[in-house]
């Protein structure tokens, strides 16, 4: 399978510079979490949103897809956070998606100059009304997300896993909509930070949901740090390579988040 090399490619570099780590090599630090100020549980600051704007281009159809996601997010603590994401998808008709509860957690951080952060998540997709755009059962996603940076100055990196136990139907309008099969995603990526508030990017991007449904693509990304609590990002994806079920060929998402 394509998406093995990624995982254990990314799996391996993790384990392998923790590893240095848990050695105190001169490289790496000890890990220690510094001292914060505590706040209320309630304090407005703990709370951001985001909205997701994402257009799916199709090869042999006139009806291309449009997703809008509300996300809200909680941060319980430097590195724990729930967020609540409703998807709006518009494909021919029109309607709701399954609405998401996520629980993330950051369990590694700087282990060595190379990571700056390792997180866990799991994910709960819950029942839709809408037929087209989802099941009638709970889908559960695990998934872990880490990033670095490397020995070029102001160049980063980062790479992500997802696996969604399907156990029903998802709706995923990347892998051409509806599907019973569990979905797969992964990416890895660089960026570069040009200025002290935006920086420039380049990924590539698998997704999968059965042997024949399958997207491999790559393409630039851009964040811009407007404000000290408002960040807009966007990123474009043009696929290299797919599965005879998948007539994915282009992609674009906008998002503009904001801290409260």
């Amino acid at each position: 399978m394509k998406i093995t090399t990624i995982i254990v490619s990314t799996l391996m570099t993790a384990t392998m510079a923790f590893a240095d780590g848990e050695q105190a090599t001169p490289e790496c630090k000890s890990g220690a979490a510094a001292p914060t100020t505590e706040v209320s549980l309630f304090d407005s600051s703990r709370f951001s949103f985001k909205e997701t704007l994402g257009f799916y281009n199709y090869d042999s159809t006139s009806t291309d897809a449009v997703s809008m996601t509300q996300s809200l997010v909680y941060k319980y603590s430097d590195n724990t956070s729930i967020h609540l994401d409703i998807p709006f998808f518009s494909v021919g008709n029109t309607g709701f998606g399954m609405t998401e509860i996520g629980f993330d957690h950051t369990f590694i951080k700087n282990p060595c100059k190379f990571i700056d952060s390792v997180s866990l998540g799991i994910d709960f997709d819950l029942p839709t009304g809408e037929d087209a755009f989802g099941g009638d059962d709970v889908n559960i996603a695990f998934g872990f997300d880490v990033g670095g940076s490397t020995t070029v100055e102001k160049l980063g990196w980062d790479g992500n896993f997802r696996w969604v136990a399907n156990r029903d139907l998802a709706f995923q309008p990347i892998l051409g909509g509806l599907t019973s099969e569990d979905i797969i995603n992964a990416g890895i990526g660089i960026k570069y930070e040009v200025a002290s508030n935006w920086s420039a990017g380049f990924g590539y991007d698998y997704w999968e949901a059965g042997d024949s449904n399958y997207l491999s693509s790559i393409g630039p990304s851009i964040s811009w740090k407007i404000a000290n609590n408002i960040d807009f990002n966007c990123e474009f994806n043009f696929t290299v390579d797919q599965g005879a079920k998948n007539d994915t060929d282009t992609t674009a998402q906008f998002g503009l988040a904001i801290k409260f």
